[in-house]
């Protein structure tokens, strides 16, 4: 009896599977072969992370570029309708102060007060439409070219 007590007590001791893992091999049970192997792994895990948080910061750097790039947009987009519109009131203030003794020039400040007219409300559309930045900057330029059009016509008045 007690050489099978102590055949099954060095059963149990020599009979598990051993591990890399010192928490759950045991004082037998640990084997240190494949706890240099479990090293190994874990550290290629930690290097997968580490690389995976540096393409995750890369990418949320150039995030932030184009956020910021997009942000500077948007300000020159507000600065040149701001332009625009003082622009627009100018000409506005030319109009209305232009005397008009003839016919003749009476038509050209009322042609000249619609296309007033007009402008400004082609600068609203551009204000309140969903295009990209870069098509509102396009429609702005048209849109000077359209208001040194109008100064000419104004100044002639």
């Amino acid at each position: 009896m007690k050489k099978l007590f102590f055949f099954l007590l060095l059963l149990l001791l020599f009979g598990c599977e051993t591990t890399g893992d010192p928490r759950q091999g045991g004082f037998f049970g640990w084997n240190e072969g494949k706890a240099q192997q479990r090293q190994g792994s874990l550290r290629g895990t930690l290097s997968e992370e580490e690389d995976a948080g540096r393409r995750d910061k890369a990418a949320s750097g150039e995030l932030e570029r184009e956020r910021q790039a997009r942000t500077a947009e948007e300000a020159s987009l507000r600065s040149d309708l701001a332009t625009l519109d003082a622009d627009l009131n100018r000409i506005q203030q030319q109009i209305q102060s232009a005397e008009a003794g003839t016919v003749q020039q009476q038509r050209k400040k009322q042609k000249a007060q619609q296309e007033l007219a007009r402008l400004k409300k082609q600068k609203g559309q551009i204000q309140k439409s969903s295009l990209a930045v870069q098509q509102k900057k396009e429609k702005i330029e048209m849109l000077n070219r359209e208001i040194e059009s109008l100064l000419q016509m104004v100044s002639n008045l």
